[in-house]
């Protein structure tokens, strides 16, 4: 008897490791695509930081 519930808490914790593991595989996959999209939406915003200071500099030469 001892033995078969000792099988069956070992069941148990290998099924529950086995469901968190898959669960943490998932929210890495999500985390990596949101780090992802922000890591584009940050190129994005300093091309567009960029491009502003090229113009305020020159709005800033024109006005000298």
């Amino acid at each position: 008897k001892n033995q078969n519930r000792a099988m069956e808490g070992v069941q148990a914790s290998i099924e529950i490791e086995s469901k968190q593991k898959g669960e943490a595989q998932r929210a890495k996959k999500f985390l990596e695509s949101h780090l992802n999209d922000v890591e584009v939406q940050l190129e994005t915003a300093n091309r567009s930081n960029a491009e502003a200071r090229k113009n305020i500099a020159k709005l800033h030469s024109q006005i000298q």
